[in-house]
């Protein structure tokens, strides 16, 4: 059968993000996750705990940036102006998170989770957001489990494209701080995440994660299954 629809492709730092506008056969989603040239892709589709927009995707759980994608393209169609809040669901997330959408300035920020398990390193540290481990290190390690991030104390670049990460790697950097709130720029693929994080006694208390969202174009899709 040929099933046709409308995707938007939005970039990031360091990402290019697909979004499927339903209706979208459930028989195809595979097919496109394949298909689209892009870093990650999500299907949006209606919320179901009370948030205002839900993206879902093929495999694993939807991470940070697809949120603030959604939350960003969801307050673009519903012609939402100033700092637009949207709280957005993903498949694989347990409660709707807020995403601060800024459509004129093409900026789109959001809660991150507080780490599960965080353990510093000389060289790095090791951090678990969302169920993910983040191994964050200066120097050459080599891990066997979760996912490494190649950090640059220098001018605060990763090589990691993914906001969890670049949260990973800011922990790290402020790993001095005792109590406060910081905004530090975290490079990924030449662009920059600013991460903000607030420390009460040495423990994260507070972390999030803003920066450029940039909707590309509209494109459609055809495939035959």
């Amino acid at each position: 059968m040929n099933f046709s629809g409308t995707y938007a492709m939005l970039e990031t730092a360091g990402q290019k993000l697909a979004l499927v506008i339903p209706p979208t056969p459930h028989e195809v989603c595979q097919e496109m996750d394949q298909a689209l040239d892009a870093d990650r892709v999500g299907f949006l589709c209606n919320p179901v705990s009370g948030g205002s927009v839900r993206v879902e995707t093929v495999h694993g759980a939807a991470d940070t940036n697809l949120l603030r994608a959604a939350g960003y393209f969801y307050a673009k169609q519903q012609g939402m102006t100033g700092m637009a809040f949207v709280l957005t669901e993903g498949s694989g997330i347990s409660d709707p998170r807020a995403v601060v959408a800024n459509v004129e300035h093409e900026t789109a920020s959001a809660v991150l989770p507080l780490p599960e398990r965080l353990e510093h390193r000389e060289t790095g540290a090791d951090a678990v957001l969302d169920g993910v481990l983040y191994h964050v290190t200066t120097g050459d390690e080599a891990f066997s489990d979760g996912v490494t991030v190649g950090l640059n104390p220098t001018d605060s670049s990763i090589d990691c494209n993914s906001a969890e990460a670049a949260a990973a790697a800011a922990i790290w950097l402020t790993r001095d701080l005792r109590d406060g709130t910081m905004e530090l720029n975290i490079g990924v693929g030449g662009k920059v995440l600013e991460i903000g994080l607030r420390k009460d006694g040495g423990a994260v208390t507070g972390l999030s994660v803003g920066g450029e969202m940039r909707l590309m174009d509209l494109r459609l899709w055809e495939l035959n299954v």
